[in-house]
């Protein structure tokens, strides 16, 4: 590809394209937006006004987009029940395609997005953002250069966690549907920090998951709002996560091995892994030391997406191969899945799932074709039911 402008298609102007991807795109050289996709004619109006991208270009269906062209890539961040159509779509077409997580609803799903990028070469990469803030890349460098010996456990919380309109009795969100979602906090926000203990503990997949999840908070909808995971590798170093729904946001990122501990520290109120951090922290016997003050994650957010963005970029242009792949997207929906398993059975799930497995087929929604025991959380709060309208 030439150094010439790369030319992006918006598919989904929601919350997270407005508020986090369109300063992450403007903060960036040698990208810019020239398409957008939404159902909404609000979020069409607003592109056209503030984004000065012309009404023709200005899609309610993203498969239109799509077909018209002109793009040298799509962004994805769409409700996770229209990926797999978008995707495939896009990648028949051969037009290369940053996501957003999850990658798809189920591994069935993974799969022929993963079969059309390789009939068609293709490329399609994870935005996995959380792993480009400087906090969080930080400490990954430091584990790989042996800052802490062998890395032996990762803990990685976030508690409280805001979603727009998932709150209160009559809560609309549409990540309340676990036939639009998927599932609930695991799927929507556990991604984030599943990929980045995976990180933490130098990138070994995980084989084993024991999860417990529970709907505590939120009224309306069919899905989680709570979940704690225990993750472990083959080699014996494991991770423990815990995420919920809320009005608040705390949390932590801390990585443990034989030599010392690595944190990410947050001065102020808000310490979740999506909270903007101050420093790195090394610990080594009962001596703490503050590491690389971190000057830009502050407001405003234009840096939120900008190093997973432009990684895919690098990508494109050909020199830079290191971000994450659909591969990776896989994975860690793979992890996710085995958890709701294992939350919904009472039992630890080894990875991989088989292909037979409706959990694999279908998702959260395979898990009733289980035999589930009386006391499952599935059944005790009628979960996962797949009606949009739940």
């Amino acid at each position: 590809m030439s150094n010439a402008p790369i030319r992006v298609g918006l598919i989904g102007a929601g919350f997270a394209a407005w508020d986090l991807k369109v300063p992450s795109y403007a903060a960036l050289d040698g990208v810019e937006i020239v398409a957008v996709a939404d159902p909404s004619p609000d979020a069409r109006e607003r592109a056209q006004r503030e984004l000065g991208i012309p009404a023709e270009r200005c899609y309610a269906d993203p498969l239109e987009l799509v077909a018209a062209g002109g793009v040298d890539m799509v962004d994805v961040s769409t409700p996770h029940h229209t990926h797999c159509e978008i995707l495939v779509a896009a990648a028949d077409a051969g037009i290369p395609i940053a996501c957003d997580k999850p990658l798809a609803m189920n591994l069935r799903e993974a799969d022929l997005i993963i079969g059309a990028a390789e009939r068609t070469g293709t490329p399609i990469g994870m935005l996995q953002n959380f792993r480009w803030f400087p906090s969080h890349a930080r400490v990954t460098e430091l584990v790989g250069e042996g800052a802490i010996g062998t890395p032996t456990f990762a803990s990685v919380n976030a508690i409280g966690v805001f979603a727009p309109d998932v709150g209160g009795e009559n809560a609309t969100s549409w990540r309340l549907r676990s036939a639009l979602a998927g599932g609930g906090i695991l799927i929507d926000y556990g991604i984030h920090v599943i990929y980045l203990a995976r990180a933490y503990l130098g990138g070994a997949p995980f084989t084993k998951v024991t999860a417990h999840i529970d709907r505590m908070v939120v009224r309306a909808g069919d899905v989680e709002d709570h979940a704690t995971l225990l993750l472990e590798t083959a080699s014996g170093a494991y991770a423990s996560v815990s995420l919920t729904w809320g009005g608040g946001s705390t949390g932590n990122a801390t990585v443990f091995g034989t030599e010392g501990a690595l944190k990410v520290v947050h001065e102020g109120g808000l310490n979740a892994p999506h909270n903007a951090a101050s420093a790195v922290a090394l610990t080594q016997g009962r001596m703490e030391q503050r590491l690389d003050p971190l000057t830009w994650e502050v407001l405003p957010l234009d840096w939120y997406y900008r190093g997973a963005i432009a990684s895919f970029v690098a990508r494109l242009r050909g020199t830079d191969d290191t971000g994450p792949t659909v591969d990776d997207g896989r994975a860690d929906l793979e992890v996710v899945l085995a958890a709701y398993r294992s939350a919904a059975t009472g039992e630890p799930v080894t990875l991989p799932l088989s292909a037979a497995d409706p959990v694999y087929q279908h998702g959260a929604a395979g898990l009733r074709a289980l035999d589930l025991p009386e006391d499952s959380v599935v059944l005790r709060h009628d979960l996962f039911r797949g009606e949009a309208d739940a």
